[in-house]
Formats: C-alpha cells, structure tokens, sequence
C-alpha cells in the first residue's frame, strides 16, 4: 500500500534528535492537490492528511520536536489565532485516528511508539497543577483542566474551565489502545525499555492513568462544564455521551485487571448517565423540535435553538466502526439524524459559500457562531465538521450492509432520507400517513438507498475539494462568502476528520 510504502522508505530526518521521520516532509514539499476529481483527490488525500496530522505530534521519529514527546498541537499558528497549545480533548481525538490508521496497518510500531508517548505525557500532564485544580484534590480535579502549554506546564491565563469531555476521550482512547496492544500485539507494550517512561506494564497504565480520568468522570459527570467549543458553561450532549462511552468502555478493561468493584461502579454510572442522555433529567432529546439539543440550558435562555455540529461529532467519535457499543446515540438515532439534517437545512441558507451546491454543503459549527477564527463578527463553516458530516451517510451505509440491517424510517427522520437519499414514494406510496417504513435487507431498494447514502458522503468531500489548500493542508474555517481558508492553519483535527471520513468511506465501498 502506499501507507506501507511511506514507512519502508523515510529518509533521515535532521535536527538534534536525527531520526527517522515519519512521514517524510520530502514526499510533500512540492505536493499539490489534483481538483481532476473526487476519486483522485481521495486517492491521495489520505496519505496527506495523515502527514499532516502527524505533523503536528511531537515524538522521536517525527518532525515536530518542539514539544515534550506525546504532545499534539492543535496547530502550527501562534498567532492570529494562537493555537500552539496541547488540548486535552483535541490531543485525544487525535490520537484515536491515529490508533485508526494503527489498527488498519497491523499495528504499526512507529505509530504505537506515538501513542504511548502521548500516554507518558498523559500521566505527567494529569499530575501538573493548574488553575483547575490538582491531582490530588478530591477526584483528581485538575484533570478538567482543557489545555497545558507544550513543554507540558500549566496554561495560567483565562480560559473557560474545566471542560470534562477532556479526562473521558482520553481514557477511552487510551482504553482502546490497551485493546488494540492485547489483540494486535500480543500483550506487549513497545516503549517499556526506554527512560522517563511512567509505566512498565499495561496495568501500570491502567491503574495510573485510565484509572484517574475514569474516577474524575465519575465524580464530575453531574456537573457543569464549558463545552467542545469551549464558549459555554452548562450540560452538554457530547460531553455527556463521551463521559458515558468511556465509563462503559472501561468495565471489561477493568475486569481484566481484577478490579471488579470498579467495573461495578463503572457499569452504574454508566447506566445512569444512559438514562440522563435519553430522559428529561438531562433535557438533550426534545421532541417538541424532534432533535438533540446540545445545551439544554441555551434554549431554555433563548440563546439559541440546540442545533450543533457536535450532536452528530460526538456519535461518530463514541461509534466506532464495527464495534458493538452499549453507548446509546449512534448516528441511526433519528433524533441525531433529525439534528444534522436540520442543521445542513440551515447552513445551506446561512452561508453563502453553499450555493453552489445542491446536496451537501459546507457546515459549521451551531447556528448562532459568531467566531470568525480570529475574533468575533460572524462564523463561518468548519472543515472538520464538514469531514465529519461526510461521515454520517458514510456510517449508516457501512452498519447497514455489515450487519445485513434492514433500515427504518420514520416521521422524524423522514425529511433527511426523503429529500437526500431517496423518493420514499417511490418504495411507499402510502408513506407519509404511516409511522414507519422498513427497507429490508438485500432487496433492490435497500441497495439503492446504501449506494445514495455513499453519493450523499461523497458531496461533503467534494466540498472539502473545492476549498481545500492546494498543499492539501486544512485550516479550521473557509469563509462563508469567499469560501477561502481562514481561521488556524494545518489544524489537527481537520487532518483527522477528514482522515476518518476517507476510511470510512473506503470501509463501505469495500463491501459487496
């Protein structure tokens, strides 16, 4: 493969550590994006934007060493916007791509160094005080701490603290990793041997690192935090559905390791926190509008309607692909599917950069953003929440041609299949006075429709195409008139949703 390829290949990188890197930055110096088609862009595009994730992630083999090994910079820029600073919840994300690309190329070591450098520096970063808190406060306080500066010191100035989706995307990425070490490497850790490492052992990482953050989710998941895009205190859909992924995630992690009254507590606080996501206590569903409500709190202000980007985010981030998930809220939800189809319908009228297209669409983050990626005026659409609307279709066509899974579709999800996917009077005349229609399994119809959910995809990545750098790098924003990159350049995280978009996609065109 041409991953393979990279890897077998990479010239000495120079600098005072003159080691292998990874990718090589030659490969890409005089890169330049193919706008012939979508099916040669994505060719390519995959191999781009891992180097340019990778770019951003401070390890031995890479280029990036301005930072403690295991750091990821949420980008390059230090100025208009600053955001050269490691994320808690943007450094995990991260790495949970990676451990995508890790598990898809047989456990690839240069990667799995990577990863247990980000869980070394993981540990320290978990016992730096900061002005969320300590370590040694009551449930690890400090772990809502949401971002540290690159030598891993405490970030000082004003921020919106904390942010408690942070502590449980890290476990859960890190509690995948242990997985992926158990059944793709025979139990072995890879960086046991070399110095400054705070683990010797899995259990090591698990008592001392997974362990803390799942106690912090433990103790805070009932209170109130700032959110993914870090503007607003309150409850928070993705935070909540994170927190419980990683809760329930952990429990057989737990058993492993023969701490079963943990996995007990962890099985219940789970549970409960399933029961909050989906009753009133926690508000998110609202079937008076039909769709998730990111913040409660919000729309109860008036401030805003509930429509996010993050109600579709978080269900792909707490989804992975072919994994059975006790985590409620996948993206066949018809709430969640009610929530981004209402969301496109809103951005395709807001920003103006989206007329050009008929299906999909260039999307931001919520409606009412002001955020222009260096101040306030008006917000503009995200790449990254554009890869990952691309992702949403992609999904529902993979889980229903893997599992052989007749799809359902009802008064609150019809509008989305009805106007993208597919003339349902066309396989129900009498639909529309109906509850619900089941499109079964391997019939003509249900072909039809995964095939329209693929094309669906394809129309958000053909967006990302038209305004995409010519050197294949993503900023955060493209600006809704123009349609010009602004906002942060080389941002890490729209390397890696756009990343798990094409393997998604790659996913579902590979089944019969």
């Amino acid at each position: 493969s041409v991953f393979a390829a990279i890897v077998s290949a990479l010239p000495l990188q120079e600098g005072p550590l003159n080691k292998r890197a990874y990718p090589s930055f030659e490969a890409y110096s005089n890169y330049k994006v193919d706008r012939t088609d979508l099916e040669t862009f994505l060719d390519k595009q995959k191999e781009v934007s891992l180097y340019y994730l990778l770019q951003n992630i401070a390890y031995p083999e890479g280029q990036f060493n301005n930072g403690v090994p295991g750091t990821v910079i949420a980008s390059p820029s230090t100025s208009n916007p600053d955001y050269y600073y490691q994320w808690t919840r943007d450094s995990a994300i991260t790495f949970l791509t990676v451990l995508s690309e890790l598990e898809d190329n047989n456990f690839n070591t240069t990667l799995a160094k990577a990863v247990e450098y980000y869980i070394n520096t993981s540990y320290n970063l978990q016992r730096t005080s900061n002005p969320s808190g300590s370590f040694d406060d009551e449930n690890h306080k400090g772990l809502g701490e949401p971002k540290f500066n690159t030598d891993g010191s405490a970030y000082t100035g004003a921020w919106g603290r904390p942010q408690n989706d942070g502590p449980a995307l890290r476990a859960y990425a890190i509690s995948r990793y242990l997985n992926d070490v158990n059944s793709l490497n025979e139990g072995k850790l890879v960086l046991t041997d070399s110095g400054d490492i705070n683990f010797s052992s899995t259990e090591d990482i698990y008592k001392n690192i997974i362990k803390p953050d799942l106690e912090y989710v433990i103790g805070y998941w009932d209170s109130t935090g700032f959110d993914l895009w870090e503007e607003n205190q309150g409850r928070h859909f993705f935070t909540s559905l994170v927190q419980q992924k990683a809760l329930a995630y952990a429990v057989d992690i737990a058993k492993s390791f023969d701490d079963g009254d943990f996995a007990n507590t962890l099985s219940s606080t789970a549970s409960t926190l399933e029961s909050y996501l989906s009753g009133s206590d926690g508000g998110f569903v609202n079937t008076d509008v039909n769709h998730i409500v990111e913040n409660p709190d919000l729309l109860q202000q008036n401030s805003r309607q509930g429509l996010d980007s993050a109600t579709y985010i978080g269900p792909l981030l707490t989804h992975d692909i072919g994994e059975s998930s006790s985590t409620p809220f996948d993206v066949d939800n018809e709430y969640v599917l009610q929530s981004y189809y209402l969301l496109l319908e809103d951005n395709k009228d807001r920003y103006s950069v989206n007329s050009a297209y008929s299906a999909g669409a260039a999307i931001g983050r919520y409606p009412e953003d002001v955020y222009n990626g260096d101040g306030s005026s008006e917000g503009n659409p995200w790449f990254l929440a554009t890869a990952y609307a691309a992702q949403v279709p992609y999904k529902l066509a993979y889980d229903a041609k893997s599992a052989s899974n007749d799809i359902t579709i009802n008064k609150i999800n019809y509008d989305f299949f009805n106007k993208y996917i597919v003339d349902l009077s066309t396989i129900n005349s009498a639909y529309q006075s109906s509850d619900s229609v089941t499109i079964k399994s391997g019939s003509d119809e249900f072909n039809t429709v995964a095939d329209n959910l693929v094309t669906f995809g394809d129309s958000f990545l053909q967006v990302i195409l038209d305004h995409i750098n010519d050197d294949g790098s993503l900023n955060e924003q493209l600006n809704r008139y123009t349609g010009y990159s602004t906002g942060a350049y080389s941002l890490t995280w729209s390397s890696g949703a756009l990343l798990e978009a094409i393997r998604l996609r790659n996913k579902v065109k590979a089944l019969a």
